[in-house]
């Protein structure tokens, strides 16, 4: 009996000190991300060199056969970086012993939740935007 009475000591030592180590992933995946790229700003009339200072600079930038400047943006919305949302996960995880861990990574891989899509915008020739065209779930592509 004392025998098990130690085992089970052991066990629950083990157990007990491992489980702040699992804590981490969701709390970390929710801190993590990139900011969105603000869209708003890309509509006819809009200068070049707002679109830049908002957006940042162009994916590809090159000029079409009619001679006109046309930029390139790759834009994932939905994988912003959440401190709110990391503090619930830390929470959780204190307050369910660390088992939220394996639900709370599993709900930040969130299947479905990014929106990919490519904004090209064409200018005219006071590098206003003339044309803007967004193709919605799209992949980056390689070498980018």
């Amino acid at each position: 009996m004392r025998l098990t009475r130690c085992t089970s000591v052991v066990v629950a030592l083990v157990l007990g000190s491992s489980m702040p180590m699992m804590s981490g992933c969701a709390v970390g995946m929710a801190m993590s991300g990139k900011q969105n790229i603000d869209t708003s700003i890309m509509f006819p009339g809009s200068p070049r060199q707002v679109v830049i200072a908002k957006a940042g600079p162009p994916e590809i930038s090159a000029t079409n056969s009619a001679g006109k400047r046309v930029d390139t943006y790759f834009v994932i919305k939905g994988n912003e970086p959440s401190a709110a949302r990391a503090a619930v996960h830390a929470l959780l995880d204190l307050l369910t012993f660390f088992l939220w861990e394996f639900i709370g990574t599993a709900w930040e891989f969130g299947a479905g939740r990014e929106e990919k899509s490519r904004y090209v915008l064409t200018y005219d020739k006071e590098d206003k935007i003339e044309d803007v065209t967004m193709i919605k779930g799209v992949a980056k592509q390689e070498g980018e």
